[in-house]
């Protein structure tokens, strides 16, 4: 018998299961990304964001939504090679259309790695759009090479309470987004005790942020910007350096990173700080403008 369930708290049964369907689905797909479990900086933390399918008691497809902001949807699916063209995607995308409905018109973007064939033909059915591609970049710290850093007069340290307006109205600044998304996102990695919200102040002004989250075993780097009126004088590679560091003398050599192909400055300043890249994921974005039961 087939049944859905949908969650937005998943338990240690629940992720054991994600984790052994994922074993087989990137084996046979020869895929190098992993389904990220993670959801403290969802916009909607209420939200069901993992749907779960299951034939009796088996695990045979799963689709998770993370929205970095109420317009945007990202969807990470996979399904059990033996289970395929039998409509189970189709099943749990309908589910999440039902959740997504309160928020239309939003872009979903839906991830997948270029060697999947499956996953580029079913977007392809979809009609979703190539969009951009992500590296996921990897820093596995030694005694040997951890960041140096050069004279600076850049502080980067813990964000306090008082600073989240100030860090609200940067984060307009550097990302585009709106009051709220800014406030809810650094919000969260402020009241987070799995999350660190970092800044940097040049003379008492604050002139860049940054984010680690911590809730897996791999320290995630998230959320790095510089003010526009400060770029460009290597402000960007000291604050990621400091961030770094700090994390390393606390234990967390396992650091990610995550840039956009088209921020060529990130990507290089990544690359000259000593991450790799991991695993490139390709975005392909479809726009709901409505939704029809």
């Amino acid at each position: 018998m087939i049944e859905i369930k949908k969650t937005n708290k998943i338990n240690v049964d629940m992720a054991q299961s994600i984790r052994r369907l994922e074993s087989i689905v990137s084996k046979h797909d020869h895929l190098r990304s992993s389904m990220s479990l993670e959801f403290g900086m969802n916009q909607l933390s209420d939200m069901p964001n993992t749907f779960l399918l299951y034939d009796e008691n088996d695990l045979i497809s799963v689709m998770t939504i993370f929205m970095p902001t109420l317009k945007t949807a990202e969807i990470y699916a996979m399904t059990h090679p033996s289970y395929r063209k039998l409509g189970y995607f189709k099943k749990l995308y309908n589910e999440v259309l039902k959740t997504l409905k309160p928020y239309v018109p939003l872009d979903i973007l839906f991830i997948c790695e270029s060697q999947s064939r499956d996953g580029l033909a079913c977007l392809n059915k979809l009609g979703a759009s190539f969009s951009f591609t992500e590296y996921s970049m990897h820093y596995i710290a030694t005694p040997s090479n951890i960041p140096k850093l050069e004279p600076t007069d850049l502080w980067v340290g813990r964000a306090l309470p008082l600073d989240l307006e100030d860090l609200v109205v940067l984060s307009q600044r550097i990302f585009n987004n709106t009051e709220d998304d800014a406030r809810r996102l650094i919000h969260k990695s402020m009241s987070s005790e799995h999350k660190i919200q970092y800044l940097a102040s040049l003379n008492g002004i604050i002139v860049g942020m940054g984010a680690v989250s911590l809730e897996s075993p791999s320290c995630y780097i998230v959320g790095i910007g510089i003010d526009p009126e400060y770029r460009g004088r290597g402000y960007g590679k000291t604050l990621i350096k400091k961030i770094m560091i700090e994390q390393i003398m606390q234990g967390n050599t396992d650091l990610l990173i995550e840039v956009d192909s088209n921020n060529d400055i990130a990507y290089q300043i990544y690359l000259k700080t000593g991450f790799t890249i991991k695993v490139a994921l390709g975005y392909y974005k479809k726009t709901y403008d409505h939704y029809n039961d």
